[in-house]
């Protein structure tokens, strides 16, 4: 059990060291935690409660919300600096993640903190 929490770590690091890149994918992440895709998905849906790759947009989801808050960036440079290639994919996970668009919650979180983000290494 503690070897494999070890090697889910690996994999958890690894999606929020990697988020941004539009190419990470299931085999990634299983190869990180060398394991088989099929068993890797099965013990971090044990662990975690719910499939890896739904973390992995959790964090992208996060990311963005953050983003979107402090930066003036467009919607679709934001997307693609969360890994997504496609500005119409981010803005229906983004919807189905939070209940409304990113121009809507930009609009309605603006800035709220004193305090912003260093960088995207402070947005995990």
């Amino acid at each position: 059990r503690q070897e494999l929490a070890r090697r889910l770590g690996w994999a958890v690091s690894r999606m929020h060291e990697a988020y941004d890149q539009p190419g990470l994918t299931l085999s990634d992440l299983a190869s990180e935690a060398c394991m088989a895709r099929y068993h890797f998905v099965r013990v971090f849906n044990a662990a975690y409660r719910m499939p890896p790759m739904r973390y992995l947009a959790a964090i992208r989801m996060e990311a963005a919300a953050r983003l979107l808050e402090y930066r003036s960036d467009p919607v679709s440079e934001i997307a693609r600096q969360v890994g997504f290639n496609n500005r119409s994919a981010f803005h229906s996970r983004f919807l189905r993640y939070f209940g409304q668009s990113p121009a809507r919650w930009r609009r309605a979180h603006r800035n709220r903190s004193f305090f912003p983000p260093a960088g995207p290494s402070d947005l995990q």
